[in-house]
């Protein structure tokens, strides 16, 4: 069931797993069946049948739910961001839960967008559909209105046509990342951020309770015009996007990064000696002339980007990445929020 987004890898990559595979025998032990049922029927591939069901059983969830974050496919995502080890999958998904509730995702999504409504505990409330995901960002609040002007990413309306993957754009060569700096501007834009994380898995989630299949998230990064300065604030978008990583399970399938100029050879070498080799494997540098490197590595064709990239998807699902104002006042959230890195 994962073939169709596993296809677009070469040959030589099939030896290197993602995951550590001992969980492929059929040693279900003491695991109630029931999980192991819904588990299969969700589309869990039958080699991570016993750890999603073990994890499922161990969260305490009914086989049957599908939040908080614990439908089957979900919690695969979960066990393969913790390299197949159940109980550091059971600690995450923890720790993920308490920050959505303490970090008010809900009320996030609802200051940056509409189209999907949330419940107390920060999951989506599925009132059409859990198959179906219609949110969009639009100018809601203030600081949503800030965010479109100023943020550097989006989710295009339309997935990749061939395998149905959500396909999200970032400008980083023109995000103002020196603004930043500004503990206000950098606390505002990880709300933003938040917003278009949950929209990413969501989106993904969605795709993947129609399909019965795990479907991921293929990103295309913009770096041109990215300037020497940027290695002054790099350590400030390592902690602004740090808390993906802690508590957003796994929903890449490819980061594409084009028009890459000479000076991101210097910067790369900065910030991928921080990744695992399996998220490495995940990215690309290509130049000025990235098509065919793009369909090589995620298996996205050119017209599936936005125009400003040479595609038929429209600029506006994308932030417009204005510069920051000197001196710009940021509107306080109107509700009480948590951030442990404030």
């Amino acid at each position: 069931r994962e073939g169709r987004n596993q296809q677009f890898f070469t040959d030589e990559d099939d030896d290197d797993e993602w995951f550590d595979a001992q969980e492929c025998s059929e040693d279900f032990g003491d695991i109630d069946p029931v999980f192991t049922a819904a588990a299969r029927e969700a589309g869990v591939p039958w080699q991570h049948l016993p750890a999603v069901a073990r994890l499922s059983q161990a969260l305490g969830f009914k086989a049957d739910q599908k939040e908080p974050l614990c439908d089957p496919l979900t919690l695969l995502r979960f066990y393969l961001a913790k390299d197949g080890n159940v109980e550091a999958a059971v600690e995450m998904h923890r720790a993920s839960m308490k920050w959505r509730q303490d970090y008010q995702v809900g009320k996030v999504m609802c200051h940056h967008g509409q189209g999907e409504h949330y419940d107390e505990s920060s999951s989506p409330s599925h009132k059409r559909s859990a198959n179906t995901w219609e949110w969009q960002r639009s100018p809601v609040s203030k600081e949503a209105k800030m965010a479109l002007r100023h943020a550097f990413f989006g989710r295009l309306r339309d997935p990749d046509p061939k395998d149905g993957c959500p396909i999200v754009v970032w400008k980083v060569g023109r995000a103002d990342v020196a603004a930043l700096d500004d503990v206000k501007i950098e606390q505002a834009f990880k709300r933003a951020l938040v917003s278009h994380l949950e929209d990413a898995l969501q989106c993904a989630r969605a795709a993947s309770f129609r399909d019965k299949r795990l479907v991921y998230v293929k990103v295309v990064i913009d770096v041109e015009g990215v300037r020497p300065s940027v290695f002054k604030y790099v350590w400030v978008v390592k902690k602004m996007v740090g808390f993906s990583v802690k508590y957003y399970p796994e929903i890449l399938w490819t980061v594409t990064i084009v028009r890459a100029p000479t000076i991101f050879a210097y910067l790369w070498s900065a910030i991928s000696p921080f990744l695992d080799p399996a998220m490495r494997r995940k990215f690309t540098v290509l130049g000025a002339k990235f098509q065919e490197g793009l369909q090589k590595h995620s298996g996205l064709d050119i017209d599936s980007l936005p125009a400003f990239l040479g595609g038929r998807a429209s600029d506006s699902d994308i932030c417009d990445c204005q510069p920051v104002p000197k001196g710009q006042v940021i509107p306080d959230p109107d509700w009480q929020w948590f951030d442990e890195d404030a």
